[in-house]
């Protein structure tokens, strides 16, 4: 494991970039990092779309099959007043279905 690591940071020594860099970075992603969640069922295809969205643009989300989850069905309910799916919340906004540009403009991408 040390080994590894200390052959990443020589990696980034040799690209000039410095340890400081590398921690601000990441502290950059983090505070820009988004809480995604999607409601979904196993066979919706407009819910596979989002989450390979999501995977393709490395965006990490919690998802809720609400087919076998009663309690979060009933979030979902709560939150959306819907039934259908997906139901993709980021940061709180709540969104039915799967709309590509929306989801990109919440997540500044």
């Amino acid at each position: 494991m040390e080994k590894t690591l200390n052959k990443r940071l020589n990696f980034f020594q040799v690209c000039h970039v410095s340890h400081d860099d590398i921690i601000f970075g990441l502290i950059h992603n983090l505070k820009n990092m988004k809480n995604v969640i999607v409601y979904s069922t196993p066979t919706c295809h407009y819910c596979h779309m989002a989450k390979d969205f999501f995977k393709e643009k490395n965006i990490p989300f919690t998802d809720y099959n609400v087919l076998t989850d009663l309690e979060k069905r009933q979030e979902m309910l709560d939150k959306s007043g819907q039934m259908g799916v997906p139901v993709i919340s980021i940061d709180g906004k709540i969104m039915v279905g799967f709309d590509q540009s929306e989801i990109s403009s919440l997540l500044g991408i």
